[in-house]
């Protein structure tokens, strides 16, 4: 069995309250988000959503995880998997920690599992690409929320 982890993180000028409510907000994805697309669903423990995806480089395409956790100000985790068991399975993540009173990181990632990361090395390299570029949006637009000047 292979694992592999992507992981990224950005400093964001923001209460994590701030960050969470344009995170959780999944209708307004499409208005900022570069990388995921689209997201529809409930983030609720349990409940299935449907993620477009769009890493650089590549065309988008939508899977269906279920969500895992939601921690409000804290957590927000799916997972995704293919019909074949071992073959494939993500868990993709974002998490907020507290930096002060009035600032946090996020960090983002996703865990791979299964026999096909073993192929996918490109498009792994994408999908850091991609995180950067989400976290990036976020960014800017939690610290815009939030009241900080952009630079």
């Amino acid at each position: 069995m292979f694992d592999r982890t992507v992981e990224t993180t950005v400093d964001i000028l923001a209460p994590p309250e701030v960050v969470w409510a344009v995170l959780i907000d999944n209708a307004a994805w499409p208005e900022w988000n570069p990388t995921l697309v689209k997201c529809e669903g409930q983030l609720e423990p349990g409940q299935r959503l449907a993620v477009t995806a769009h890493m650089p480089g590549r065309s988008a395409w939508t899977f269906k995880p279920t969500v895992l956790t939601v921690e409000p100000n804290s957590e927000l985790a799916w997972r995704g998997s293919l019909p074949i068991p071992g073959l494939f399975a993500g868990r993709h993540y974002f998490r907020l920690e507290t930096e002060g009173a009035s600032a946090c990181r996020l960090v983002h990632g996703e865990q791979f599992s299964g026999l096909l990361p073993l192929l996918m090395g490109g498009l792994l390299s994408d999908t850091e690409k991609g995180f950067h570029a989400m976290n990036a949006a976020l960014k800017a637009r939690a610290e815009a929320r939030a009241g900080v000047a952009q630079e």
